[in-house]
């Protein structure tokens, strides 16, 4: 049987990468053969937090997921799937010199 962090993972995978917690709970149910417990939905969150850095249950995991929206809004990623931002090339870097000034 798989574990409860490969089942999770296949489960983003197939949501796309990203996706709230109910959409990866149900897809995870699917996934996981039954019986399932009282608590699958406890154990699903619970992982998904001890393998995110985002997380205050984070603790020399691997950082596998990401909240999407900051924490409790109930949406995460897989963070191997995180799209990065591109840095913009037309930009010149400005100098601390050339930073205007705030006046009051």
């Amino acid at each position: 049987m798989a574990t409860w962090i490969e089942d999770i993972t296949t489960a983003l995978i197939n949501l796309g990468g990203v996706a709230p917690l109910s959409d990866i709970y149900q897809e995870t149910r699917r996934i996981r053969p039954q019986p399932h417990r009282k608590t699958f939905d406890a154990m699903i969150r619970d992982n998904i937090e001890k393998h995110s850095s985002d997380s205050v249950k984070f603790k020399d995991k691997p950082d596998l997921f990401f909240s999407v929206e900051g924490l409790g809004q109930g949406i995460w990623g897989l963070r191997s799937l995180q799209k990065k931002t591109p840095k913009a090339f037309d930009i010149r870097d400005v100098e601390t010199s050339d930073t205007p000034q705030r006046t009051l």
